[in-house]
């Protein structure tokens, strides 16, 4: 049996260009890249009416 737990974050890299460079085929690839650069993704809208129908107060998450 363990005696402790522990964990530890760790920041790692990302690199946007070369996922975009893997992912040139995309149907969507201007989207997709907006969202990879900016952090704004596609249909928030959707994803609230989610949350919505779920019950969840999107505000407390």
């Amino acid at each position: 049996m363990y005696e402790s737990f522990s964990y530890e974050f760790v920041q790692v890299p990302y690199d946007v260009d070369k996922e975009l460079g893997e992912n040139a085929d995309n149907i969507e690839f201007e989207a997709y890249e907006t969202e990879l650069r900016t952090g704004k993704y596609r249909d928030m809208a959707r994803f609230y009416r989610f949350l919505e129908i779920k019950g969840i107060d999107r505000g407390k998450i």
